[in-house]
């Protein structure tokens, strides 16, 4: 589960945010806290995030695992025996 608390100072941002994190928001409720500076709100993301948001991750040596050459965390190729 994907929890953010965002704090913001005009409805605006959160408004922006909002549309921004749209397609990942299960829920978003404003803090009935009014004092200070900032406003805060908090959004809770929907189980599936994973599935449907996920990109494909590399596997050690940088080859997204095609058995193809990689590169290492220096640029140095590396080949795959």
């Amino acid at each position: 589960m994907m929890k953010i608390r965002v704090s913001y100072e005009r409805p605006e941002e959160l408004e922006a945010v909002r549309r921004l994190l749209a397609p990942m928001i299960k829920s978003c409720k404003v803090s009935g806290n009014r004092e200070g500076r900032y406003r805060k709100a908090y959004i809770e993301g929907r189980e599936s995030i994973r599935a449907d948001h996920t990109e494909q991750r590399t596997k050690p040596g940088g080859a997204a695992g095609n058995g193809k050459e990689g590169r290492d965390r220096f640029g140095e190729s590396q080949k795959k025996i």
